[in-house]
């Protein structure tokens, strides 16, 4: 069995925190989840789990260390973080529900979505073990002066004059480290500590400089953790505690029976997997005469997800997936859906927008997503594919295979169904296209990244390590703003143009089997910027050129990418009609 390396709770690694070793296993055998305990041994390939309910049992799992791997059979979850998500959840959780869990809250992180590949720190203290600072207090005399009342309240800093329901709310958008520096800063400032800590915040959680069993004095707390050396890795620590207790509330929502499914392997939704835990695929057949589409989200890490749809008519009310009091409806009596948009990350649809109805849950170009789209061509059928939470992809069911464009998830917007913009395949070129061609077999479509600049265009920059290791970074600047893609931390090789009239014309793409993409951008002037010097001919390698131009009427508007690893693999031309933008002189 293979796992990634991460706590799928908290989405941190292993380190030297000793508490950061100890795991909770969840894995799928046979026809039943087993839970087991991991300690992690850094000496060996294989780590051994022991099973929780099966005497002497042993299981060996392969720690997967890429950043690209999505676990399927086998999850990680931190002892701690696992003892926080039961003690919130109220309840014991059974291990088919915890496996559904961990499946769900999953990114995707094979088709790379870009910010979701991070491991997240876990340099803190155990977020369930209590800490107790109290070694930390300063001197008697000191801390007496601190809880004395103030004698003269004349330079009460503007802050502290707010109503206390207001500082509240402040104070919960603080870190507990900045909170613990603003309290100490003041006998007024201190006095909120005891207000603020009564809401029960998760900064502070077990938490505490009490050693006699009676209600503690919340600004000794304050002054202990003001000396206490760890104070800064108690923001980690809150960032846990705060995603667990986020986590738990969606316990409700899995089932507590270990009920059979069509279910699907999340790295690769098409593909059945013969067990009842998993992804599952519901094929849903629209009524002829629907007046209302019924569209529910629930919310993880602070933001929405969908999680149900379903269609009313006056014969019959169809529901799939949760139903939650997020309820929005969109009237379609009289109206015919020809268009499906989706805005969609690494967990699944964020917001959704049938036909010329608004979005439902925010445009992705402001919900920092990727933009899809499926076209109607005859059947009303759609096709979902969902865990046990929300939904993770929606189209229309085609029995022949989709569009180019349909195929694409381009960050921020889809330009497709703009009068003003398109995308076409003739105008894109791949370093692997049996690589594309399988995310497309796999999950239907795939992530691209995108820069725009349809107003003035003044410079584009190259980020590479030079020689013939292929663009890791791309940027451009418009106006006084720069627009990046990629790894763009490195000295870039730029152009900068002679905006309005020096525009992009043309676009040289190098391809070869031993080697990355390399391009040569090309301006109206004959001025040329390259990612890397001629010298494939002198190696003997043999490769092709495309040249990537706009149709006649059209100007090159922006440009997208594919990432494979760090390294861009394909490149496409976003196409503006030169009739909607201002007149350029050539």
């Amino acid at each position: 069995m293979e796992s990634s390396r991460q706590c799928v709770i908290c989405s941190g690694g292993i380190c030297q925190a000793d508490w950061t070793k100890d795991f909770n296993t969840v894995f799928l055998e046979g026809n039943h989840i087993e839970l087991g305990f991991l300690r992690f041994n850094k000496n060996v390939s294989l780590q051994e789990s022991r099973s929780l309910t099966t005497h002497d049992k042993r299981t060996q799992i392969r720690l997967n260390p890429s950043p690209y791997f999505t676990s399927v059979e086998v999850f990680l979850i931190h002892t701690s973080c696992y003892h926080l998500l039961c003690e919130f959840a109220g309840s014991k959780i059974r291990s088919h529900q915890v496996f559904k869990l961990c499946q769900a809250i999953q990114p995707d992180r094979e088709r790379n979505f870009g910010h979701d590949l991070k491991i997240n720190s876990s340099i803190c203290p155990d977020p369930f073990i209590s800490i107790r600072p109290q070694k930390c207090l300063p001197q008697s005399e000191e801390t007496v002066l601190l809880l004395q009342p103030a004698t003269a309240r004349c330079c009460v800093p503007f802050l502290l004059r707010l109503p206390s329901e207001v500082l509240t709310i402040i104070f919960e958008h603080l870190s507990p480290s900045d909170l613990v520096r603003f309290f100490c800063t003041s006998k007024e400032a201190l006095s909120y500590a005891n207000l603020f800590c009564r809401t029960n915040p998760f900064h502070f959680y077990r938490c505490s400089a009490n050693t006699a069993g009676i209600k503690e004095d919340k600004r000794i707390l304050m002054i202990a953790f003001s000396a206490w050396a760890r104070l800064c890795e108690l923001d980690r620590r809150w960032e846990i505690v705060r995603r667990v207790a986020g986590i738990a509330k969606l316990v409700p929502f899995l089932s507590d029976k270990s009920s059979a499914l069509s279910t699907f392997d999340p790295r690769a939704p098409l593909r059945v997997v013969n067990h009842q835990f998993g992804l599952c695929e519901n094929l849903l057949d629209i009524p002829d005469r629907a007046s209302t589409i019924e569209v529910c989200s629930i919310r993880l890490d602070g933001k929405c997800y969908v999680c149900g749809i379903g269609f009313v008519s006056r014969e019959s009310r169809l529901f799939f997936g949760n139903r939650t009091e997020s309820l929005c409806q969109i009237d379609v009596s009289n109206t015919t859906i020809e268009t499906i948009e989706l805005a969609v990350d690494a967990l699944g649809i964020r917001s959704i927008k049938f036909g010329i109805s608004p979005w439902l849950f925010g445009d992705p170009a402001f919900n920092c997503c990727w933009g899809g789209i499926s076209l109607r061509r005859n059947r009303t059928r759609i096709r979902i594919i969902r865990d046990a939470l929300k939904l993770r992809d929606l189209s229309w069911h085609q029995m022949t295979p989709p569009s180019f464009e349909e195929t694409i998830l381009m960050k921020d917007k889809h330009p497709s169904l703009s009068s003003h913009w398109f995308i076409a395949e003739e105008h894109y070129v791949q370093q692997h296209p049996e690589r594309e061609r399988e995310l497309v077999d796999r999950f239907g479509k795939f992530p691209v990244e995108a820069l725009r600049f349809e107003r003035d265009l003044q410079a584009i920059q190259i980020y590479g390590t030079g020689g013939l290791n292929g663009i890791l970074g791309l940027s451009v600047q418009i106006l006084s703003r720069t627009y990046c893609v990629g790894a763009c931390h490195i000295v870039p090789a730029s152009i900068t143009l002679h905006a309005p009239h020096e525009i992009l014309t043309e676009i040289d793409v190098r391809a070869s089997e031993l080697y990355p993409l390399a391009v040569t951008f090309r301006t109206n002037y004959n001025r040329e910027l390259s990612s890397e010097p001629n010298g494939l001919l002198e190696l003997g390698v043999r490769y092709s050129i495309r040249t990537l131009r706009p149709p006649q009427g059209y100007r090159i508007t922006g440009l997208f990418f594919r990432l494979e690893g760090l390294t861009i693999d394909s490149i496409g031309l976003i196409l503006g009609s030169s009739q909607n933008t201002q007149a350029i002189a050539i």
